[in-house]
């Protein structure tokens, strides 16, 4: 794992968007036979759930900037790569336990479901195609997942 500038933590946003994207991501689980589910509020996996007695570990994001139809300029969902101390903690820790990145559209009727063995072997790099270069999310890396290899699900 090397040092990298990571964006400051923005406590606003994060008042405004964690309780609902959690919510949501919960509400779908149990449509889908989920019980047990956990919202972890200990930094570390967002949720976590049972089904078919298998544990499962979610971490759910919104991405405010996708409205309601992902965009076909969009070919790759990127993830801030400072998410690597979760991959690391599930490996080490629950390496039989499925692991999935939630990323939920602005108006949370949409989501990108992400096995975390996809984001682990992404590509990772800053984002150089923003017309803001002062921009904080510029001076931080992401994982650049293809699309293709995330399942877009309605919520």
């Amino acid at each position: 794992m090397y040092q990298h500038e990571n964006r400051p933590f923005d406590a606003e946003s994060y008042k405004i968007n964690d309780s609902r994207a959690k919510a949501t991501l919960k509400n779908y689980l149990i449509k889908r036979g989920f019980h047990g589910i956990q919202d972890n509020e200990n930094y570390s996996f967002d949720l976590t759930g049972y089904k078919d007695n298998k544990k499962y570990l979610f971490e759910v994001e919104i991405k405010n900037q996708w409205l309601d139809v992902w965009p076909n300029s969009w070919q790759e969902i990127r993830i801030p790569k400072r998410k690597e101390r979760l991959i690391l903690e599930w490996i080490k820790s629950f390496p039989a336990c499925p692991f999935y990145f939630v990323i939920l559209n602005h108006n949370m009727d949409y989501a990108w479901l992400i096995d975390a063995e996809e984001v682990r072997w992404a590509k990772t790099g800053k984002i150089k195609n923003s017309t803001k270069t002062n921009a904080p999310h510029l001076k931080e890396p992401f994982y650049h997942i293809d699309k293709d290899k995330a399942l877009l699900i309605a919520i």
